[in-house]
């Protein structure tokens, strides 16, 4: 529904992009290195994670990503595959894999992408501010022309 369509929308839009992947990117390598670290198997991981990042696009994505890995691929396979998160994601997913530290492959990626994510969203602040700015400044214009006029003619008019 609108839901779905506003996901795709945020991780497609060029000002937001960046933000939201990398938020996705935290969240989801969070979820999934403390899951795996404290033995939760890999496909139930990917089942928790996709419903924690909080983007029903993303969500399903991941729940592609979990049924490629049902049917033998590797995690950096069906993870690049989805194409949602960042190559060093998927690097990160694939060295853990073939070392057998993907609980702490993933914690790595989640600090990472933590602050990544906060490097992002200030930049995006930064830049927002002053397109508000000057939005807010042309409403009060716009209102304070709809006053003035009106009471400009009515003076002309007594004259």
């Amino acid at each position: 529904g609108g839901r779905l369509a506003w996901d795709s929308f945020k991780l497609r839009m060029p000002v937001f992009k960046k933000a939201v992947t990398r938020i996705l990117a935290a969240r989801f390598s969070r979820t999934l290195a403390t899951l795996t670290s404290t033995g939760v198997s890999l496909t139930q991981s990917l089942r928790i994670a996709s419903r924690v990042v909080g983007n029903r696009f993303a969500e399903n994505k991941l729940i592609d990503v979990e049924e490629s890995i049902k049917r033998g691929k590797a995690l950096n396979v069906a993870l690049s595959e989805a194409a949602l998160f960042p190559g060093m994601m998927v690097h990160m997913a694939k060295i853990g894999e073939e070392s057998g530290t993907l609980d702490q492959m993933m914690a790595k990626a989640a600090d990472y992408f933590e602050e990544e994510a906060d490097t992002a969203i200030t930049r995006l602040t930064t830049t927002l501010q002053p397109v508000l700015l000057v939005i807010v400044a042309g409403i009060v214009l716009f209102v304070m022309a709809s006053v003035l006029v009106p009471m400009l003619s009515l003076y002309s008019n007594i004259k």
